[in-house]
């Protein structure tokens, strides 16, 4: 019986099938398709496709403020916007977690993203996260704003690391000397325990923002 070899995708595109498998989301199989997809469009749509993730990653940054994308080192989209509510942030976990909200439509302040959660286990610290930017942009804002509240919104996914990031916020809130103008608040109403952000459909986001405590 004749034996065939296998022939093997050239080694500049495995290496970025492993490149881009290696993203949250997205395995070898999806990886692979995307890539092949790419080989077979014409030259003008890979050319297009590349200049994309070249001005991307040129261009975007963090938002100083609030860690959320912007373009040039400047506030972004939801900081620059003075038509939002200034006393209210909600708290997530990731710029890919306020996409779905904003599509929403039923949320209108601001937002602060922590990247990462604190997980002793996974020796994810304070540190490591975005918390002291966060308690800066507290006092700021009570400092400048005397006759104001502040109402932070937590909405992150139920892990352990995130009850352990709410309790180290918590903790914080009530160790403030601004502690009678804060409220902590949480998104639970309408929500399944393991609920994930971005598949939540509108109308159970706004029961459960309405319906926040």
């Amino acid at each position: 019986i004749a034996k065939y070899k296998v022939i093997m995708l050239p080694t500049p595109i495995n290496n970025l099938i492993q490149s881009i498998s290696s993203l949250p989301g997205i395995g070898k199989k999806g990886a692979t398709k995307i890539i092949l997809d790419y080989l077979i469009s014409s030259r003008e749509v890979q050319d297009s496709i590349l200049k994309s993730f070249i001005d991307v990653r040129q261009q975007v940054t963090k938002c100083p403020n609030c860690h959320y994308l912007s373009e040039g080192h400047k506030l972004c989209g939801v900081c620059s916007d003075h038509s939002r509510i200034d006393n209210q942030i909600m708290i997530v976990q990731s710029a890919f977690d306020v996409v779905p909200i904003e599509n929403n439509g039923a949320y209108h302040g601001r937002y602060h993203i922590l990247e990462k959660l604190i997980s002793p286990l996974d020796k994810q610290m304070v540190t490591d996260t975005t918390i002291y930017d966060l308690e800066t942009r507290i006092e700021k804002f009570l400092r400048e704003n005397p006759a104001d509240t502040l109402e932070l919104i937590y909405f992150v996914k139920h892990s352990f690391a995130s009850l352990t990031t709410f309790a180290y916020i918590q903790d914080y809130l009530k160790k403030s000397k601004y502690h009678e103008r804060l409220n902590f608040s949480q998104l639970a109403t309408g929500l399944p325990t393991n609920f994930n952000i971005q598949q939540i459909d509108q109308d159970s986001f706004k029961i459960a923002y309405e319906n926040r405590k």
